[in-house]
């Protein structure tokens, strides 16, 4: 596989001698209109523990660029901090308000609504039932045909037709079941 200079963008024969970037490791040709160094400065960089650095032009470039990133990425922690103070103080402001208002729910109302959800858990609402002769006994028929095809238990239910009577659309069904099923 042949190497290229990142310069020049030629292939660098197997014979000739290159530079690799210390920070992306592509290869530079070792001659001055590749790697722009100087005769003192290729001599340096050949030694075996050199402390000279050498860095392809794309990559100074972005050395040179790290400053100003520094800097906007300053400038953006400042607004996020700025803009963290300024959205913060409201919700404090409206803790204070919320809290009494929380105080003020009884412990007996919150018992007496969990009861009542208690109470509706074995309560099934169906809609779009017809009642072309609506009487508690078609509607019962209905229900445990469309419950025994859920696999519920249809012994002991009780069903109720929900609001007054309406000629556009059928009024609603509530099933109240004795006990709490799961369906599959």
């Amino acid at each position: 596989m042949a190497i290229t200079c990142c310069k020049c963008k030629t292939d660098i024969d197997n014979n000739e001698n290159y530079f690799e970037c210390d920070s992306c490791k592509r290869p530079v040709h070792v001659n001055y209109s590749c790697s722009e160094l100087s005769a003192s400065e290729i001599k340096c960089m050949q030694l075996k523990k050199r402390i000279l650095r050498f860095l392809c032009n794309e990559c100074n470039n972005g050395l040179i660029q790290i400053p100003s990133l520094v800097r906007s990425i300053e400038e953006l922690k400042t607004d996020i901090e700025n803009l963290k103070l300024k959205y913060d103080k409201p919700f404090d402001g409206n803790h204070s308000v919320l809290q009494p208002k929380v105080n003020e729910i009884a412990p007996e109302d919150i018992i007496s609504e969990m009861l009542e959800r208690q109470k509706r858990a074995n309560n099934i609402m169906i809609s779009n039932l017809d009642e072309a002769n609506s009487n508690t006994k078609d509607d019962l028929t209905s229900v445990k045909l469309i419950l025994k095809d859920l696999n519920v238990d249809v012994d002991n239910i009780k069903v109720i037709r929900i609001g007054k009577p309406n000629q556009q659309r059928p009024r609603l069904v509530k099933v109240i079941l004795k006990k709490t099923q799961r369906m599959q």
